[in-house]
């Protein structure tokens, strides 16, 4: 039996004798972490201190209650809030968990930086407007054979030199400082033997796809020296080709530019460079040479307003003659107008005369006329209304007469019979009496006549 019990023994003794191996490995990972967060927390609490007095002084000027909650939160609740975050930090740090990440993301992080670095020792980059040129110094061909823009670009460090040359436009300008010149003003003698200053502008560029060959035949760093050498020479030679007058004459200096233009595009070739165009902006003669340019100018314009006020007067002259012309013609034509104008006012006065007589005589034979049928209708209606009148009182006289008209006329009479006396007489038959009817009937329908019987 204790043979069997020996291994259960030795086993609890080693694990007696691991554990507190356990315990200070992870006490010596727990005091490492608390020497780390005391180190950073003195700092720290060095700069809480430095803020709250400085805190302080500018709170000097408040109030009690103001100064002793400040106090407070100082001494009281910051001592408090350390001590835990003391306790809950101490505890992570001990975690195996915790350091376990912290290696991880270390390594990671060494991983990355390490990944990095060889990203940006093995590339090179070539900024915006510019081309760039790679030179293998060692096991290589030299210059690389291309021009490379901008980008991101693969690089052997130690091995590959870069060159960033400008893929712009460049400019020369033969001038004055006060007007822009990079270079002095060009003197030209011309072919009849005048000074002249020449102000020039020539925009030029490398040529596309011959940077490499520019920095191949070490023109680099010194292209623009050599191009301006170029143009001022080129320039001075093709205008000295041009007389004075010429330098006056536009056609002629832009004839001399585009000459130069050609000549240029030549020779700049041969550095790898183009000019873009030749731009002759001022031309200065001498004084004397300015005073006798003056005077000739001034003689020809004097010439020129002679021959333009002779021209007028020639023209004044034929304007006059025009003008005379054209008012005999006008006269011609007005009287010819008038002549017949009056011969038609006239014709038309007569006509008019003519037409109102003639309308006179009608309107007074219209007249009498009417005046005529006038008084013959007259006479005959008068006459026709006698006639009616005579038969009217005819048949009157024959109606009145008859049974009926003395009816008719003995009623009117009794109608208009007005009585207002009576005188009677017994004694006289002949007076008739309104007591005998048949007396008065008789009397107001009258005697019959033996006739009528």
């Amino acid at each position: 039996m204790n043979d069997t019990n020996e291994p259960e023994g030795n086993d609890t003794h080693q694990n007696d004798a691991t554990q507190p191996m356990r315990r200070s490995s992870r006490d010596k990972r727990v005091g490492a972490g608390a020497a780390i967060f005391n180190a950073a927390w003195a700092r720290l609490s060095k700069v809480l201190r430095r803020t709250v007095s400085e805190i302080r002084r500018a709170l000097a000027w408040a109030s009690p209650f103001v100064r002793r909650a400040l106090a407070w939160f100082v001494h009281v609740a910051l001592p408090s809030c350390w001590r835990t975050v003391r306790q809950f930090t101490q505890g992570i740090l001990g975690n195996s968990w915790f350091q376990s990440g912290v290696r991880i993301s270390l390594a990671a992080l060494v991983l990355m930086a390490l990944g990095v670095g060889g990203l940006w020792a093995f590339s090179h980059r070539v900024p915006a407007g510019s081309i760039g040129v790679r030179q293998a110094n060692w096991g290589g061909s030299g210059v690389t054979e291309a021009d490379l823009v901008q980008g991101i670009r693969f690089s052997m460090p130690l091995r590959d030199q870069w060159y960033h040359l400008d893929a712009g436009t460049h400019t020369a300008v033969f001038a004055w400082e006060s007007e822009g010149g990079n270079e002095p003003m060009l003197q030209v003698a011309t072919r009849d033997g005048e000074a002249v200053d020449v102000a020039v502008t020539v925009p030029y560029r490398i040529r596309g796809g011959e940077a490499h060959q520019l920095v191949a035949n070490g023109l680099h760093s010194d292209y623009p020296m050599r191009a301006h050498a170029i143009l001022r020479r080129v320039l001075q030679e093709e205008l000295s080709q041009l007389s004075a007058q010429d330098f006056a004459d536009p056609d002629r200096r832009v004839e001399a530019a585009n000459t130069a233009h050609e000549r240029l595009g030549a020779e700049l070739g041969e550095v790898h460079l183009e000019p873009l165009a030749v731009l002759i902006s001022t031309v200065l003669f001498t004084g004397a040479y300015e005073k006798k340019m003056l005077e000739k100018q001034l003689a020809s314009q004097t010439l020129r307003t002679n021959a333009s006020v002779h021209e007028r007067s020639l023209q004044e002259d034929a304007l006059t003659d025009v003008t005379t012309s054209l008012k005999a013609a006008e006269d011609v034509r007005r009287t010819e107008w008038e002549t017949t104008i009056d011969t038609a006012r006239l014709a038309g006065e007569a006509a008019a005369r003519e037409v109102q007589e003639s309308a006179k005589r009608f309107a007074l034979e219209t007249e009498i006329d009417a005046k005529n049928q006038f008084e013959r209708a007259k006479a005959d209606s008068a006459l026709a209304l006698q006639r009616v009148e005579d038969l009217r009182e005819k048949l009157t006289h024959e109606a009145l007469e008859s049974a009926g008209g003395r009816v008719h006329l003995a009623r009117e009479a009794a109608a208009n019979l007005k009585i207002s006396k009576v005188t009677l007489n017994s004694n006289d038959p002949s007076v008739p009496t309104v007591l005998d009817l048949d007396a008065l009937v008789e009397m107001l329908l009258g005697a019959e006549s033996e006739s009528d019987r």
